[in-house]
């Protein structure tokens, strides 16, 4: 009898120390294809989305991450009030090199697949290929994001490459953060298996972010905690809470289809004065 208890223990703590050994792999994204940025790139370069001022250049340039469910208006919209304070902005499509099907963006947004610490690789991979561009100022960077996006880049920041590497990516770019001045973050995932929630990071990178008080998609609360790791830390962010507004408040009423989500006008407007703000005291200081 003792001889069988102790088999069956060997064996459940076998299956537990497997687990374990499957779930770490599982987070460090053992299953996932590693890419060469040389690799990568041509999955994201024919399809960035790229707007600037008619003349002048090189330019200040904000790079854009959709949410979820892809390049909306709205990301268009961003990028054309951007455009008339004088940016250039280049919205990345993360989908369209891949051939997304409507059933891969839902796995997406359910977080079945192309975590932030995957989508990472095309942050860095769009600037290593953003900084070649003729009328880009590689040294006034700005990355921006809405949710998906946002939890992307939060996690890259949080990754420190070439330290910790995204795992879609075999090799860090030369320099790969260089030139970026400023971060802009809407409404981000902030909850597991999220980077930033236990360690934020260590970069001075200027943050800002825009949280909706009534978030229905994402925790509120828990980017608020990632905050105050942040502020313990000393980094630059600045926070902004609406408070009666839920997830993807800035949407256009076309994009919404049939969701409960409100549009806030008034929130939007209001972003549109601290994004102006923020860029100046980030890019051009007193």
């Amino acid at each position: 009898m003792k001889r069988g208890l102790r088999i069956v223990g060997v064996l459940f703590a076998s299956v537990v120390v497997l687990s374990a050994i499957v779930t770490v792999g599982f987070l460090s994204g053992w299953h996932i294809k590693k890419h060469t940025p040389e690799e990568l790139a041509p999955l994201l370069k024919p399809h960035f989305r790229i707007k600037r001022p008619l003349d002048g250049g090189p330019f200040p340039t904000v790079v854009g991450f959709h949410g979820c469910y892809g390049v909306h208006k709205r990301v268009r919209d961003w990028a054309d009030y951007l455009v008339e304070l004088g940016y250039a902005t280049i919205m990345v499509d993360s989908y369209t090199g891949r051939g997304f099907t409507p059933d891969d963006v839902e796995d997406v947004c359910a977080g079945r697949k192309f975590w932030g610490s995957e989508r990472a690789g095309d942050v860095l991979v769009s600037l290593n290929e953003i900084r070649k561009l003729s009328f880009v100022d590689k040294n006034q960077l700005v990355l921006i994001g809405w949710s998906h996006g946002a939890w992307t880049i939060m996690d890259l920041l949080a990754l420190d490459p070439p330290s910790n590497l995204p795992t879609n990516l075999s090799r860090s770019p030369d320099q790969p953060l260089a030139g970026v001045k400023a971060v802009i973050l809407f409404y981000p995932y902030c909850e597991f298996p999220a980077k930033a929630r236990r360690r934020g990071w260590t970069h001075d990178i200027k943050v800002l972010l825009l949280i909706a008080g009534r978030d229905s998609i994402v925790s509120s609360e828990a980017c608020l905690e990632i905050v105050s790791i942040l502020e313990s830390k000393g980094q630059p962010i600045t926070v902004h809470v609406y408070p009666s507004v839920d997830h993807a408040w800035d949407l256009r009423e076309e994009d919404l289809k049939g969701s409960q989500l409100l549009r806030s006008r008034d929130a939007t407007c209001d972003a549109k004065r601290r994004i102006m703000r923020f860029l100046i005291e980030a890019l051009h200081p007193p």
